[in-house]
């Protein structure tokens, strides 16, 4: 078996340092893919995104098909990195090089990663349908990706404010994946962690507290205590603990997310200008008004710089300063 196939199998298995270690073994582009995919996985994001650019290289001259995997591996590490217009850019271009030879599992990862870049992009609308034509593919390929393509249509109707559609899909999601990747996987802690998030905004926080707080245990033994997957889990949980009035806990919580975003994913990645944001809000709903709203302000104007005055995000933030004003 070659090593790339070795790679891919124990990652898709969630054993990401076994991934990684075969992945190294070879020098050929798929390997060089496998490894970004390993690393974004283990939440080295940089050192993920500089592998798939290997990938890249030496894709040039290979296989259709290869040159799509190793397209699909620097779009998933660009939007990794919070590049979500190179991203997107690079997605449409692994796009436009599929064909009737396409296989179906490279065709439906390709339309993933193209409503994954379109949902961080803010296209949500855009989003949702690259996620339907997913699922659509998916149901002539494994449950692992029907799973992954059903998750990426749940995101999108998610980030769209389709709370009750979001919330289905997930549940039909991790339904499939638990039965094939069994309890512990970090795909299931994902898919957990993102159900909890919907639950909070159709105003059930405390059952997105039970569940942010089941997918932390998975993340726990998987991962190093500062992984991004970790910092994402706590934004969340902070979030519901402020909604059930846990001022505390919610803080704290915030605060250590912000403190494992800064190191791991960096100062200026958008997700840690969002946590920010969220700490400057957490601060001045416990009276902190000056600290608070000078937080919420720099992370507002941070983020429009990064993505645009009319992306959600920016909006939703514009949309809470109103309501405090």
């Amino acid at each position: 078996m070659l090593l790339a196939e070795q790679a891919r199998e124990h990652r898709e298995k969630g054993d990401y340092f076994l991934a990684l270690t075969y992945a190294k073994g070879g020098d050929s582009a798929l390997c060089w893919a496998e490894r970004a995919r390993a690393l974004n996985w283990l939440g080295q994001p940089e050192e993920a995104n500089d592998a798939a650019k290997v990938a890249m290289e030496k894709a040039t001259k290979e296989s259709n098909e290869v040159q799509i995997d190793a397209t699909l591996a620097l779009a998933s590490t660009q939007l990794g990195t919070g590049n979500y217009a190179t991203g997107l850019d690079l997605a449409n271009q692994a796009n436009q090089q599929v064909n009737a030879d396409t296989r179906a599992e490279l065709s439906c990862q390709v339309q993933i990663t193209l409503a994954a870049a379109n949902a961080a992009s803010g296209n949500t609308n855009i989003a949702i349908l690259k996620a339907d034509l997913a699922v659509e593919i998916a149901r002539n390929c494994r449950p692992r990706t029907l799973a992954e393509a059903l998750h990426s249509l749940a995101d999108s109707y998610h980030r769209d404010k389709r709370f009750f559609e979001a919330m289905e899909t997930w549940k039909n999601a991790l339904a499939i994946r638990r039965k094939c990747l069994g309890p512990h996987h970090p795909e299931v802690a994902t898919n957990v962690d993102s159900l909890a998030l919907t639950l909070r905004r159709i105003n059930l926080p405390q059952l997105a507290i039970s569940l942010h707080q089941e997918a932390l245990k998975i993340y726990r033994i998987k991962f190093a205590a500062d992984h991004p997957g970790i910092a994402a889990c706590l934004h969340g949980l902070a979030q519901a603990q402020h909604r059930c009035k846990h001022f505390t806990e919610a803080q704290k919580n915030v605060e250590k997310a912000l403190q494992i975003s800064q190191q791991r994913l960096g100062e200026d990645h958008p997700d840690t200008w969002v946590t920010r944001f969220e700490l400057g809000r957490m601060e001045v709903d416990s009276g902190n008004l000056v600290s608070g709203v000078q937080r919420m302000e720099h992370a507002r104007m941070r983020l429009a710089s990064l993505l645009g005055e009319n992306h959600p995000t920016v909006k939703a933030m514009d949309k809470w300063r109103q309501l405090k004003q």
